[in-house]
């Protein structure tokens, strides 16, 4: 009888363990972001990408050592700390942004005192990218993503050193296991920024890649596919080579939030919402901004067809082709224009800001009866307003205005149509002259290609 008893009690345990869930793999990441290099040129994004890659990284349920301005010794002990931390089957992310060398024996990511003559000084005083993986080989972890943003301009080379490559780190041999990224391919530049109006606080790849890591079921082989073409279509736009480079010994899929995934947020903590559509639209259209050229904005155009920012990109287009000259000026140029005093431009001295009466009638023979507001200046040649004006029909429009000037000419976008009827209407756009301080007039231009004469009229 106890022989029987004892049998189904073993029984009974067996079942309960192979019904046990298994043990759910560690996420820990390691994320670095060097700008205050002491003896080399400084950088200014890469603190931010350090702690924008943190934050999606937490929100994906990674336990996250985050470190900026790191100097060889502390570097070290970065890594040492995070292998010492890791288990067999843990998924491990190392993020470095910062500079990087590359030399006869391999890449080398630099910390913030670095100060070498010559490739021996570089190979005893930086991290070596292989030391890198080899460490994480030796924890066994089940996958480890390394993602190197530092394929700048050799700064060794910056200070009169011929020490290293120009630019650009060689394809590395990752280990099985592991997925090696770079933010650019063999001898490109990495972009920081897209011109210099691109007030995005984080650089072009890291941009582009955070803005990806919380769609579910997305394997992060693919999410890189996508920011490989879409840094490279950016970098197009200010005609600039850069295309990621993936070098992948994984093996099986990995995904920042599964597709069956759900994630629980530790109380107090707020839930890591994916990114909508119009979420990345806005990131699109920021990206094309911050460009400020006609190829930037057509490439909005031809990925967003009807997109909230069509009316603006057009509008964008137009004006950039009354200035030939000045969108074509190379960055230095146009920088040295940036420089100039106010005074010296002649667009600089105009303000358009203030309270303008709208004097239109459309096809129809509806004369409009309101004003644009134009109270924000962007910049000497950038207003931002809103308009709102009455139609026949009773019913009011309230609209978006972006308002550019060059020289004589005044360019009115519209966006974001609201009627008090809740009907849909189509965004126009206005090209003017200045007929005087407080006269512009020419021409209103909608969707369809209609187009009749509009005057703004000063009232303040």
């Amino acid at each position: 009888m106890n022989h029987r008893l004892l049998q189904r009690l073993a029984l009974l345990c067996f079942l309960c363990l192979a019904l046990l869930p298994a043990a759910q793999a560690r996420r820990v990441a390691l994320v670095i972001g060097n700008d205050n290099y002491q003896f080399v040129s400084r950088l200014q994004k890469a603190g931010n990408d350090a702690t924008a890659m943190a934050r999606e990284l937490r929100a994906a349920g990674f336990e996250v050592l985050l470190h900026r301005d790191l100097n060889y010794r502390g570097m070290v002990k970065a890594v040492n700390t995070l292998t010492n931390a890791l288990a067999g089957g843990d998924e491990v992310v190392v993020f470095f942004a910062g500079h990087g060398v590359q030399i006869g024996s391999g890449s080398f990511l630099l910390p913030v005192d670095i100060e070498a003559s010559s490739e021996v000084e570089v190979e005893k005083t930086s991290y070596a990218l292989n030391d890198l993986m080899d460490q994480l080989g030796q924890a066994r972890a089940a996958f480890s993503l390394i993602l190197v943003d530092a394929c700048r301009d050799n700064p060794l080379k910056s200070k009169g050193r011929s020490v290293g490559a120009t630019r650009g780190l060689n394809p590395p041999d990752p280990p099985k296991g592991q997925m090696v990224v770079y933010s650019a391919s063999r001898g490109q530049q990495a972009l920081d920024r897209l011109s210099d109006n691109d007030a995005n606080p984080n650089g072009v790849f890291t941009r582009e890649f955070i803005a990806r890591m919380r769609r579910p079921g997305v394997r992060v082989e693919d999410l890189v596919r996508e920011v490989q073409d879409s840094v490279e279509s950016l970098a197009r736009t200010v005609s600039h080579d850069q295309r990621p480079a993936l070098y992948n010994e994984a093996r099986g899929n990995f995904y920042f939030f599964g597709p069956t995934t759900v994630q629980v947020a530790p109380p107090g903590a707020a839930a890591a919402a994916p990114v909508s559509a119009e979420q990345r639209e806005d990131r699109f259209w920021d990206d094309a901004k911050a460009a400020g050229n006609k190829e930037a904005f057509q490439a909005y155009l031809d990925a967003y067809g009807k997109g909230r920012y069509v009316s603006l990109a057009r509008a964008n287009i137009a004006r950039l082709a009354l200035a030939p000259a000045a969108s074509a000026a190379p960055p230095a140029v146009a920088a040295a224009r940036q420089s100039e005093p106010a005074a010296a431009r002649p667009d600089a001295a105009v303000d358009l800001r203030g309270e303008w009466k709208l004097d239109y009638t459309d096809s129809k023979g509806c004369k409009y009866e309101g004003a644009l507001v134009i109270d924000t200046r962007v910049s000497d040649t950038v207003f931002r307003g809103r308009q709102v004006h009455a139609l026949c029909s009773g019913a009011s429009i309230t609209q978006d205005a972006l308002i550019t000037v060059t020289a004589d000419n005044v360019i009115v976008a519209y966006a974001n149509p609201r009627s008090t009827t809740g009907s849909s209407y189509n965004a126009d756009n206005y090209y003017l002259k200045r007929a005087g301080a407080n006269l512009l007039r020419g021409f209103n231009r909608d969707s369809g290609g209609a187009g009749k004469d509009v005057q703004l009229i000063r009232a303040n």
